[in-house]
């Protein structure tokens, strides 16, 4: 799982401690470190995020491919925080980024009135979204990283800059 992969695990995680809760289901599009291949009938989900759905009790719902009417209203946001926000600031880092993300959110993006719904986003989430989320587990679940790996000839396997041996009779194969 490439680094990309490791931080779609940790925004989740993140999303759920932020909102307090975890929704039954997450409708995404089909992005590399979650779908590993897109199909409208059996896609095949990244086995880490698998884990992390089966561990935060939601189902994952990609989209179908090819079908852009079935993805949402999701873009729209996108490009309101990119127009609303990110442009119109400077981070010195990551941590100031997020704290100047949170104070906007708090402040305005939160408090507006919202073009499809009529209503203010954080006054919608407190009075009628946030009783829809399951409770967070007791203990966060901890994903491990799986990755392909092929056995070099001195029957070991290499797996970010470290090597580890495994049995003899595997070498030349590819294993998680």
């Amino acid at each position: 799982l490439p680094i990309w992969g490791e931080t779609w695990l940790a925004c989740h995680q993140h999303a759920f401690e932020w909102f307090n809760g975890v929704p039954r289901k997450i409708l995404i599009d089909n992005p590399k470190c979650a779908i590993t291949r897109a199909c409208y009938y059996e896609p095949q989900v990244q086995r880490s995020y698998a884990q992390l759905a089966e561990g935060y009790a939601f189902c994952i719902s990609p989209c179908p491919p090819r079908e852009p009417k079935k993805k949402g209203r999701v873009e729209a946001g996108v490009k309101y925080v990119k127009a609303n926000f990110v442009l119109l600031r400077t981070f010195r880092d990551i941590t100031d980024a997020n704290r100047q993300l949170r104070e906007w959110v708090m402040a305005e993006a939160g408090n507006r009135i919202h073009g499809s719904t009529r209503a203010r986003p954080l006054t919608l989430f407190s009075e009628t979204e946030q009783a829809l989320l399951t409770p967070l587990p007791a203990i966060a679940p901890q994903c491990p990283v799986w990755t392909k790996a092929r056995v070099h000839g001195n029957a070991h396997v290499q797996f970010e800059r470290s090597q580890y041996s495994v049995p003899f009779s595997l070498v030349r194969e590819t294993l998680w």
